[in-house]
C-alpha cells in the first residue's frame, strides 16, 4: 500500500509502558504514514478508523511530547555529561507543560472543541506527573552540585534560589570537610617529622632575632599583598569557588570537561570535586548497553573468556572511534 501511494515504506512503533518517549514515536510514525493507515483501514475494517478529530488530537499531541522524546535521547548519550542536566531539563519540561496548558486553556475558552478537552487533560497528568516525580529534585545534592559545577548552567540550572544557595553552602561545608580529613590524617603520619620541624623552626627564629632587621621598600606592599592571600587550602577552595560563580557561563554546546581540564591550573581544588560528579550519567542505559555488549561478545563460541580478558573487550569496544 505505501509503495503504491509512492510514501516511504516504514512500519508501525508500539508504545512501550516503561519508555515515556515511546509513545510520541508511535504517534509520529502514524502521521507519518496518515494516508497508508487510512486507506488500509478504509479497505480491510472501516470500524477502526480514526475519526478527523482523532487525527486533529495526534498532531496537536506529537510537538507536544516532542520535548519528552528530545531529552530522553540526549540524558541517555555516553558520550556527554549528563546528571547535570537533569535539574535543567525539569525546570524545562514543567515550563513547556505549563505553557501549553495556558495556550489549551485560551483555545478552549474560545473554539469549545471537544478534542481540546482531551488534550487539556493529557497536559494536566503530565504536569501532575512531572511535579509527582520530581518535586524534590533540586533538594538532592547529588544533582544540584553537578549542576553547580557544569560551567554551562551554574545558577542558571535552577528554579528556586533557596536550593542554589544550599548547595553552595553544601558545597563550601564538603571543602573544609575535606580539608579537615587531610590535615588529620597528615598529623597523625607525620607527627615526628613535625616535632623536629617546630624544633629547627625555634631555633632558626632565635638566632633570626640576633641579626639586624633588613628594611626594604617592598616590607608594606608584601604585608597587604599577604592579608589577601587565603592562609590555607581550606580558604582557597572557598576563594575558588567564589571566583568560578562569577565566571561567565559557558556555551552550552560546549565540552563542560574540556573547560575544566583547561583550567586545572587555576582551579585545582574544585577540579577534585568536579571529578567525582561530572563522570556520573542520568540513567541506567549505559549500563544496560555494556550487558548488551557483552552477551554479543561472549558467545557459545567465546565461553571460556576469562573474567579480565572480558573487561578488557568490552573497555575497547565502549571507546573504540567512530
Amino acid at each position: 500500500m505505501q509503495k503504491q501511494m509512492d510514501i516511504p515504506v516504514l512500519k508501525l512503533k508500539q508504545d512501550v509502558l516503561t519508555r515515556w518517549n515511546s509513545t510520541y514515536e508511535m504517534l509520529n510514525r502514524v502521521l507519518k504514514i496518515k494516508n497508508a493507515i487510512i486507506a488500509t483501514l478504509a479497505l480491510m475494517n472501516n470500524n477502526l478508523s480514526l475519526t478527523t478529530e482523532d487525527w486533529i488530537v495526534i498532531e496537536r499531541v506529537v510537538p507536544i511530547l516532542k520535548i519528552f522524546n528530545d531529552i530522553t535521547v540526549e540524558v541517555c548519550t555516553e558520550k556527554t555529561v549528563s546528571l547535570s542536566k537533569v535539574i535543567v531539563y525539569c525546570r524545562l519540561l514543567k515550563q513547556h507543560v505549563n505553557d501549553c496548558l495556558k495556550l489549551i486553556e485560551t483555545q478552549t475558552f474560545i473554539e469549545k472543541e471537544n478534542y481540546l478537552v482531551d488534550i487539556h487533560n493529557l497536559l494536566e497528568t503530565l504536569r501532575s506527573e512531572i511535579y509527582k516525580r520530581f518535586m524534590n529534585i533540586e533538594k538532592n545534592f547529588l544533582y544540584t552540585k553537578s549542576t553547580v559545577l557544569d560551567p554551562r548552567f551554574k545558577y542558571k540550572g535552577f528554579r528556586e534560589e533557596v536550593n542554589y544557595k544550599k548547595t553552595i553552602d553544601g558545597l563550601k561545608s564538603k571543602i573544609v570537610n575535606t580539608r579537615n580529613e587531610l590535615s588529620i590524617s597528615s598529623l597523625v603520619v607525620n607527627s615526628s617529622t613535625t616535632v623536629q620541624t617546630e624544633v629547627a623552626s625555634i631555633t632558626a627564629s632565635s638566632l633570626a632575632s640576633d641579626k639586624i632587621k633588613t628594611v626594604s621598600i617592598w616590607d608594606k606592599f608584601d604585608q597587604e599583598i599577604a592579608c589577601l592571600t587565603p592562609e590555607n587550602s581550606t580558604a582557597a577552595g572557598i576563594v575558588e569557588l567564589d571566583i568560578y560563580l562569577h565566571e561567565p557561563i559557558m556555551n552550552r554546546n560546549e565540552n563542560p570537561l574540556d573547560w575544566w581540564n583547561s583550567r586545572k591550573n587555576v582551579y585545582p581544588i574544585l577540579v577534585k570535586f568536579i571529578l567525582k560528579r561530572l563522570n556520573l550519567v542520568a540513567t541506567s542505559v549505559p549500563c544496560e548497553r555494556v550487558f548488551s555488549k557483552a552477551g554479543l561478545i561472549q558467545t557459545e563460541k567465546r565461553s571460556r573468556l576469562s573474567a579480565s580478558k572480558m573487561s578488557q573487550l568490552l573497555f575497547i569496544s565502549g571507546n573504540l572511534q567512530n
